[in-house]
């Protein structure tokens, strides 16, 4: 028998012959895979903005431009090179030539529901642009003191950003998100790399998200059995609710131990820091003026001799019906402010600042 000749005795097919099921798994995956992938990515509707972080839990992707369907409506979300929420995508140095106000918070400050320039930290920016002063917006949805401060400690102490003032917007249900992310630890942890495996497939391969929005617990689900099944009715009822307040006390205590932290960073890198605090609708029907929320974070902030602005005078008027206010100033149906709600904080931080604002309209 010649070199050339086949045995007759062998499988016809060379290998693939021989080894028929495992030549149809590796056809299958190869076929299957770049499928896959192709078809999550085209029909993966979640916004790319948000991120997953090691240093702070998460933030948004940096130079995005994409629409954030949000009660009813889809305003735009564009970022900056910094992940911050802007009008363009553009490149914002770490050391600017002007003076810098960098606002922080949860939605209300990243303005859910409404443009970037009818925003209150856009209708600051634009107004203070003359006077060559720049505003950023580093605010992200369920941001809470903890991951403000450590945002913000990130950025100043291992990015390099550099800012003269910080203005943290402080929100009703910050008590409860301080709870939530009281387990997070910062860093590179198998948490954090499961995780982000998982955000990654869920955008991008359609099985795995077929699977993963099984299994997978939503935020609200955790929200739900961390503090019961009414958590998302107590969560902005604390301030007048005493079961609800029984239930987030302790976050009160976590976030004023955060500030306080954010207050001493702030002294150490020269930086001015300054609190707000604004109602709820909750707070609004209930005219809870002299708030829990109000009191707690004036005494803390002149205890710590911090800047304070209390939103609340604003939205609970001693003769406006509160109904109309919510309506006039809140998304339908939402908790977040409409372009009325952001044009009133807007004019109200700049007319105690020293700043001119024409007047906001009233219900």
């Amino acid at each position: 028998m010649t070199d050339n000749a086949k045995d007759p005795a062998a499988p016809p097919g060379g290998w693939f012959g021989r080894h028929p099921r495992l030549a149809m798994l590796i056809l299958t995956v190869v076929l299957l895979v770049p499928c896959d992938l192709a078809l999550g990515t085209l029909t993966n509707t979640s916004p790319l903005g948000a991120v997953r972080d090691p240093h702070y839990h998460h933030g948004l992707q940096p130079n995005v431009d994409e629409p954030l369907p949000w009660g009813g409506r889809t305003p735009r979300r564009i970022t900056n090179s910094l992940g911050f929420r802007d009008s363009t995508k553009r490149a914002v140095p770490l050391v600017g030539e002007q003076r810098r106000i960098l606002f922080i918070g949860d939605s209300f400050t990243e303005g859910l529901g409404v443009a970037y320039d009818q925003t209150f930290v856009g209708l600051i920016a634009a107004a203070l642009a003359p006077r060559r002063i720049e505003v950023l917006n580093a605010g992200v949805q369920s941001y809470s003191p903890k991951l403000g401060y450590l945002k913000l400690k990130y950025l100043v102490e291992n990015i390099g950003l550099k800012v003269d003032e910080i203005e943290f917007f402080i929100d009703i249900s910050d008590l409860q998100d301080e709870l939530l992310y009281e387990p997070f630890v910062p860093g590179y942890t198998r948490d954090y790399f499961v995780r982000r495996t998982s955000d990654w497939l869920t955008k991008h391969s359609l099985l795995a998200r077929t699977v993963l929005d099984r299994l997978r617990h939503s935020w609200s689900d955790s929200v739900f059995r961390t503090f019961g099944a009414d958590a998302m009715v107590k969560r902005g009822a604390w301030t007048t609710d005493d079961d609800a307040w029984k239930r987030f006390a302790r976050g009160m205590t976590l976030a004023q131990e955060n500030i306080a932290r954010l207050a001493d960073l702030c002294r150490d890198h020269g930086m001015t820091l300054r609190l707000a605090v604004y109602p709820w609708p909750e707070q609004i029907r209930a005219h809870d003026l002299e708030s829990k929320q109000v009191f707690m974070w004036r005494d803390f902030a002149r205890a710590h001799d911090l800047g304070f602005t209390n939103f609340f005078p604003d939205f609970i008027k001693p003769r406006a019906d509160p109904e109309a206010t919510i309506q006039a100033y809140f998304i339908g149906g939402d908790i977040h402010w409409n372009e009325a709600g952001h044009a009133l904080i807007a004019q109200r931080w700049l007319e105690e600042r020293g700043f001119a604002a024409r007047a906001a309209p009233s219900p």
